[in-house]
């Protein structure tokens, strides 16, 4: 099924677009799907669920409105009768309600999908597991499939969601064009310093060659996250940062990286990956690997010490992740997936159920 070129269809992406705080978050990877659907022609809604849940509460909080958001969601279901329902951390929600989709969208067909570490985020993996298997089909960005076949719950029911998505839309920059003396920074990183990231950020620090400009900013510096076109702006002036996993001891599960990877890659700046997680399979010289957090220390400063090469990887990077996993294509890949009906090309990750 060639689903780009098919009738449009009607698609209800259930997820949270996080009105609450301005959509400041415009490049989760929920907002980088529902654009991705948008370009391939169809009819798409957006029904945020924990902003409608916050409305519709009788008190503060969003518990108090969640039987009354789950009315008002299959309302939508009932007059715009979906072909797909898009789900993405749907904690909040049952199985009654899956059921209930079902009946009011007869043939509709219903994916999840999910941006959390199975290593890491074991409970909201294992509720994502359980409503894949009430769904047609689920989506991690993980293609571990040791790890994911532990915590199944229906054969056949997970596939693999690529973490390196990117919107060109949104990730619009070109670090590789600009000279690292140019930039602020030599190296940026952008991100939580909790577990063992704070160790892996201590370290480099105290072992990046002197002269080195590491900036370590939003909440492993502050507390305070960086949003919207700051987060952006900041990311941008940094000629490389690393992908940290929560603990460079612990090997990273194939193709897993937080959604950070495709920010960084997006907007061409040389992303350090964690070897395990195996990303030159997918971006060839664009991923810039390192075993631990020393192997790290010293891939970084070789590429300060050699900016063509810094910059050409870089581009590799940019240019394979747009030409590979740019949202529209992914969002493609997801609907062949969830209809079973064939690939209309070939794509370079994983396609069949992992678990």
């Amino acid at each position: 099924m060639v689903i780009a070129t098919d009738e449009p269809l009607r698609i209800l992406v259930f997820a949270n677009f996080d009105r609450r705080r301005r959509q400041t978050f415009y490049y989760n990877v929920e907002q980088k799907l529902y654009r991705g659907l948008i370009r391939l022609g169809h009819l798409v809604l957006g029904f945020s669920d924990r902003d409608t849940a916050r409305e519709l509460a009788p008190l503060p909080g969003k518990r108090w409105g969640v039987g009354r958001m789950h009315k008002r969601f299959l309302e939508t279901v009932t007059h715009f009768r979906p072909h797909v329902v898009l789900m993405g951390h749907a904690d909040l929600t049952g199985p009654e309600v899956f059921a209930a989709i079902r009946e009011r969208a007869p043939g509709v067909r219903i994916a999840r999908f999910c941006v959390d570490d199975p290593q890491v985020n074991k409970a909201a993996v294992a509720s994502f597991a359980r409503q894949a298997a009430l769904a047609d089909m689920g989506f991690i960005t993980s293609a571990g499939s040791d790890a994911l076949a532990e915590i199944v719950e229906r054969p056949g029911s997970i596939s693999y969601l690529p973490a390196t998505m990117v919107d060109p839309a949104v990730e619009t920059g070109r670090v590789f064009e600009v000279r690292a003396a140019d930039l602020a920074w030599d190296g940026v990183f952008l991100g939580t310093g909790r577990l063992g990231r704070a160790a892996q950020l201590d370290y480099l620090k105290s072992h990046l060659p002197e002269g080195f400009r590491f900036e370590i900013g939003g909440r492993a510096a502050t507390g305070v996250q960086l949003r919207s076109l700051e987060f952006y702006e900041t990311l941008a002036k940094g000629a490389m940062s690393p992908c940290l996993p929560i603990d460079d001891r612990v090997p990273s599960l194939r193709y897993y990286a937080s959604d950070r990877i495709g920010q960084l890659l997006g907007i061409g700046s040389a992303t350090f990956t964690h070897a395990p997680a195996q990303f030159e399979d997918l971006l060839e010289d664009g991923a810039i690997t390192f075993q631990g957090r020393e192997d790290l220390a010293e891939a970084m400063a070789r590429l300060w010490r050699d900016d063509a090469e810094r910059r050409r990887r870089a581009e590799i990077g940019w240019r394979l992740a747009r030409e590979r996993t740019p949202n529209w294509r992914v969002a493609r890949y997801l609907l062949e997936a969830l209809f079973a009906d064939g690939y209309s090309e070939f794509y370079e990750w994983p396609t069949e159920p992992l678990a």
